[in-house]
């Protein structure tokens, strides 16, 4: 029975048997490791999808991306932008942001969306970049306003909600995933029966993955 575990461990000490790993886009780039993460993991299955979000806090004089990159614009470096760490999607999605818009914006580093987005709630930075899942609860109460979605396709939880790249030419962040690895040397029979098995679950769930945002 395989067993589940996160990244980044070392894929040769499985003492115990066969193991999965949950996997996240970038989780291993800013780590030293004794194996290469890239040729000694196969790909199982993408088990979620996630969304991120450009969100704002109402006090700040920008409802729109354009507004927003205007603002950045008049007031170079002086907009703060919180993410959940140095290296995280969120990060990269802001940088890409400064890069296409040619606008000096500045990263404030957060260990957690939670911290980051009490920080915007309470005024304490104007915006961040969070997943949907997290922003949505205060965007529908006010609380916060949600400029675009990051990603070249909008989120399912902010149908509404456009995307940065429909106002910003060029730019979109990579998509976020939470996905199974195995092994490289893990038999091919055994990796495509996972991958099956756990595309007819899904598809037994309302025909979408779960936590799908």
């Amino acid at each position: 029975m395989p067993q589940l575990s996160n990244m980044c461990p070392n894929p040769a000490r499985s003492p115990n048997g066969p193991v999965l790993y949950r996997s996240v886009p970038g989780r291993c780039g800013l780590q030293s490791l004794p194996f290469d993460p890239v040729k000694d993991f196969v790909p199982v299955v993408v088990l979620v999808t996630l969304h991120n979000v450009l969100a704002v806090n109402p006090s700040l004089p920008a409802t729109s991306v354009k507004e927003l990159v205007d603002y950045a614009k008049k007031n170079p470096g002086k907009l703060l932008y919180g993410t959940v760490g140095i290296g995280s999607l969120q990060h990269l999605g802001g940088v890409l942001l400064a890069q296409a818009a040619a606008i000096d914006i500045e990263h404030v580093p957060y260990k957690g969306g939670s911290p980051t987005i009490n920080d915007v709630l309470g005024g304490s930075i104007p915006m961040a970049i969070l997943s949907a899942t997290t922003v949505m609860p205060y965007a529908r109460t006010g609380k916060l306003r949600a400029l675009g979605v990051i990603h070249a396709q909008r989120s399912r939880s902010f149908p509404d909600v456009p995307r940065i790249g429909e106002t910003v030419p060029g730019y979109a962040a990579p998509d976020q995933w939470l996905g199974l690895l195995a092994p490289s040397a893990s038999p091919a029979s055994v990796v495509a029966r996972l991958n099956g098995e756990l595309r007819r679950a899904y598809s037994l769930s309302d025909g979408h993955a779960p936590l799908l945002s």
